[in-house]
């Protein structure tokens, strides 16, 4: 084992409750028809445009135009304000002395934001990171995972990825990557 991987949200810092907040109080005033905390479960870890065109296609109502940017902006608001790092999550960086790189869902300048926020990229120091936006399909497409790997010299068994998300777990993902270590809770297992 050469190289460590985190996924950031959820994984790295404690966002996604805050997130998953922020769509539901918007999703459940534009997509009456849907059982937002339901349907949520199975998109959290998705990109905001993708989570919201999938709710989309399930409901008979229309998003705004602007779905995606208002979202965006309530969520990024509510982290500015309440964003926390996990528990553990700088001691652990700090002590672990394998090569780290950050592959993230999010947009990188939300990734940014949330380690700077939070203390984590003063523990990283000068990390790698991998973000949505620098590909055109990100997970569960194992793209970001390629572009890292590459990035980083490295072959698949020589990572270890920590993921805790749905999106990150799908299959396509698993199985580019069948010989990295894919899931881990924050108990530290």
């Amino acid at each position: 084992m050469r190289t460590l991987i985190f996924d950031c949200d959820g994984v790295l810092v404690d966002s996604e409750a805050l997130a998953e907040g922020t769509l539901v109080e918007y999703l459940s005033h534009w997509l009456p028809d849907l059982n937002i905390d339901q349907e949520l479960g199975q998109a959290l870890g998705m990109t905001t445009a993708a989570i919201l065109r999938h709710l989309e296609s399930l409901s008979a109502y229309a998003l705004p135009v602007d779905a995606t940017e208002q979202v965006d902006t309530a969520i990024e608001a509510r982290l500015a304000q309440e964003l926390k790092a996990i528990e553990g999550a700088d001691k652990a960086i700090r002590g672990i002395t394998l090569e780290k790189a950050v592959v993230s869902n999010s947009r990188r300048s939300r990734v940014l934001a949330s380690l700077a926020s939070t203390g984590l990229a003063e523990a990283f120091g000068e990390v790698p990171i991998f973000t949505a936006d620098q590909v055109a399909n990100p997970k569960p497409d194992p793209a970001l995972y390629r572009l890292a790997a590459s990035h980083l010299g490295q072959v698949p068994r020589d990572c270890l990825v920590v993921e805790d998300s749905v999106a990150g777990d799908r299959r396509p993902c698993r199985r580019y990557v069948r010989d990295w270590v894919r899931r881990c809770q924050p108990c530290g297992c």
